[in-house]
């Protein structure tokens, strides 16, 4: 009976190490299979001369011919053209219609049907303006939806991830019904605890491991027939259906996964007290002519080893490019991208107040 049992052990331990083989070569093979574009060459639209911009923060499309901006020192939403001259600007500070909360400014800008989307954060609204910057009207929300991830769809619905509230991953609300969840979608990978403690989740990195409450942290996007979601600690693209269905998981490259999560690791183990840097392999997500664009900057200015990228997959979860922004001298710190309707990718440098362009080559 003991050979028996040292003979099913001996085949067990043959077939994990089988299928960890068999996983290596897939990752292995996606890998070596990326079509790796390097972007070295940036058109500058905003320069830091200009003094147009003072922090901005976010970057959104108009149209091809127009982007706009956040600027939280200047506390306005900024309206350029293509070619970086500055057009309008509107936003104000105070308690007024549309007004800001001037510690907090605006968040989540968004441009969705002719209308700018705001995150009032330090008043908890919800702020609509038409293409002008004309106030039409606010809606309140509750207080754990200010820090999520939230894009606006076409048909006034707002699409909130939750980092595991409500019993979800992300939910949609009707604002319409000023806020009311109308669906949840995916369920969360832990449970999410409101009482946090800093310390013992920089101690959890730095044992190589992913504190709870970052399991749930997501990104989402609204697709044609369904919901993508990043898993940002995870680094895990999924999929699911208008109903809720997960239809689709997919990882990022291993040596992508790979780098950053060792940079994290090491860079927690130097810090002390109530300091952590969170795993983020993600800061946004797009969809755009039926792909889906991940955008991935690097965790802090001294991550030097770490590159500025993009992943392009395409509906069926395959990655079809990979953008490397070569910066070898450290030169740009890109923090958020728009995608204009002609193609056009905005890079926006938060160190340098700049704004940035290149045209990607997708076939």
């Amino acid at each position: 009976m003991k050979i028996i049992n040292q003979l099913f052990l001996f085949a067990l331990l043959a077939l994990v190490l089988a299928s960890c083989k068999n996983y290596s070569e897939q990752q292995e093979s996606q890998t070596t299979g990326i079509d790796t574009l390097q972007v070295i060459d940036f058109t500058t639209v905003v320069s830091t001369e200009s003094a147009l911009l003072g922090e901005p923060r976010e970057i959104v499309s108009i149209d091809d011919k127009h982007i706009a901006v956040y600027d939280h020192s200047y506390k306005k939403i900024i309206i350029f053209n293509g070619d970086g001259d500055k057009l309008d600007e509107f936003g104000n500070v105070g308690e007024g219609p549309g007004e800001w909360d001037s510690m907090s400014g605006a968040a989540d800008l968004n441009f969705v049907s002719d209308r700018f989307f705001t995150n009032n954060q330090g008043r908890y609204l919800f702020d609509l303006y038409d293409r002008s910057g004309n106030h039409i009207r606010s809606m309140t929300y509750p207080q754990y939806l200010n820090y999520s991830h939230k894009t606006l769809l076409p048909d006034n619905k707002l699409l909130v991830v939750t980092n595991g509230r409500e019993n979800a991953l992300a939910t949609l609300l009707d604002l319409n019904e000023e806020g009311k969840i109308i669906q949840k979608i995916g369920l969360p990978e832990s449970e999410y605890s409101e009482s946090r403690n800093y310390e013992q989740e920089r101690v959890t990195y730095s044992n190589g491991k992913i504190p709870e409450n970052d399991l749930n942290e997501a990104l989402a996007v609204k697709g044609k027939d369904g919901y993508f979601l990043f898993m940002n600690a995870l680094g895990e693209l999924r999929y699911y259906s208008d109903e809720g269905e997960l239809i689709m998981h997919i990882n990022i490259p291993e040596n992508i996964k790979r780098s950053r999560f060792d940079y994290v690791i090491r860079k927690n183990r130097e810090l002390y007290g109530n300091l952590v840097l969170p795993l983020r392999y993600a800061q946004d997500i797009k969809i755009h002519d039926d792909l889906i664009y991940l955008f991935m900057p690097k965790p802090d200015r001294s991550a030097t080893e770490l590159d500025f990228r993009i992943l392009v997959y395409n509906l069926n979860g395959e990655l079809q490019k990979h953008y490397v922004f070569v910066d070898s001298n450290s030169e740009y710190f890109f923090y958020d991208f728009a995608m204009s309707s002609d193609k056009n990718i905005y890079l926006m440098d938060i160190m340098k107040s700049e704004i940035s362009k290149f045209s990607p080559v997708i076939e």
